[in-house]
């Protein structure tokens, strides 16, 4: 056996392990893909190579993560990482958010961020979610710029109709209501 082929051997037997842990981490706590992909991605060892050609490769196969899921999830981080660095009082709070809402806020211009997400907190009475990050980010992005705040539409088809006539709308699934309701509003505009 050649010096090249033991050093493997001895490499891969010292991954395996690694790689069994992260799994355990990710199957017991259900520890956020992000949090691992980003400890993967850091350890020196690099633990999938012991069955895998690749990261992307293995996140895939055992995870079935596609390509496009691993740069959400990474950009996502590198939102993250940038927003605990600009506001260190945000960092705890950024730590927690999920990936969903971090990327609403990657929609937010780097320097403003901070505010948009100072401004959700204060929001959200306790509940922050894509949607209050989204109407904050509206705001304070309106206020910067000087364009009022789009104004809010408030359909109320018990009005527009009788009740027995709201039974169709009722019935629709909710991607059915939302196409009704957002044509409504370009209507209105």
């Amino acid at each position: 056996m050649e010096k090249d082929e033991l050093e493997a051997r001895i490499l891969n037997a010292k991954r395996k392990p690694r790689l069994e842990w992260y799994e355990r981490e990710i199957e017991k706590r259900g520890k956020a893909f992000a949090d691992i992909l980003r400890e993967l991605r850091d350890d020196p060892l690099k633990p999938y190579l012991a069955t895998h050609s690749s990261l992307a490769h293995y996140l895939e196969d055992r995870w079935d993560m596609t390509p496009r899921r691993q740069q959400q999830l990474t950009a996502a981080e590198n939102v993250k990482q940038m927003l605990a660095d600009a506001a260190p009082d945000l960092a705890p709070i950024v730590r927690n958010m999920k990936e969903g809402q971090v990327r609403e806020l990657a929609k937010v211009p780097e320097p403003e961020r901070p505010a948009v997400l100072r401004a959700a907190i204060a929001d959200s009475a306790g509940k922050l979610t894509s949607t209050v990050i989204k109407r904050a980010k509206a705001r304070i992005i309106d206020a910067a710029t000087g364009q009022p705040e789009p104004e809010q539409l408030h359909l109320n088809f018990d009005i527009a109709a009788p009740t027995d006539d709201l039974q169709w709308f009722k019935g629709l699934s909710r991607e059915e209501r939302g196409a009704i309701v957002t044509n409504a509003r370009r209507m209105r505009e």
